[in-house]
């Protein structure tokens, strides 16, 4: 009778042995899942932020557009400074190339922020499923102990 329960004993200590680890590792796996998911909200954050950017900068490319267009329709009703005229559009080109490529660095920017999300979302997914596996374990470990006793 002793020796059943001295290796029952025994069987509790390594139980709650393994318990304890289990919810370390569950600690640690969690405070990185948070970890990752403050990454996530600041990159997002970062990513509107582009966005935003990104608007801003299209609205401003579509009223210098307009203005553009505006000068470009004054320049064809005045024949007489059609050379000055055409040097002010080539400036102005120049100005929407110029827009035109930082809005593209913008998008591109915009582009790496969202594969980096997707990359915080898949980390994200793969500490969850760790957490169920480590969840599911411990479970186990538990009814063990429960049927030990």
């Amino acid at each position: 009778m002793a020796q059943e329960v001295k290796k029952l004993a025994e069987q509790s200590s390594d139980s709650v042995g393994k318990i304890s680890a289990l919810i370390t590792e569950i600690q640690r796996d969690s405070s990185e899942a948070f970890k990752n998911i403050d990454l996530g909200k600041e990159s997002a954050v970062q990513g509107a932020e582009m966005v935003k950017n990104t608007a801003n900068s299209y609205d401003n490319m579509i009223q210098f557009i307009e203005h553009l267009t505006k000068d470009i329709d004054e320049i064809a009703g005045v024949s007489a400074t059609l050379s000055y005229s055409s040097q002010s559009i080539s400036t102005s080109v120049d100005s929407v190339i110029a827009i035109s490529e930082h809005t593209s660095a913008g998008v591109q920017e915009v582009t790496n922020m969202t594969k980096e999300q997707q990359q915080s979302v898949h980390e994200l997914k793969s500490i969850s499923e760790n957490l169920h596996k480590l969840s599911f374990e411990l479970r186990k470990l538990i009814k063990h102990f429960k049927t030990s006793i």
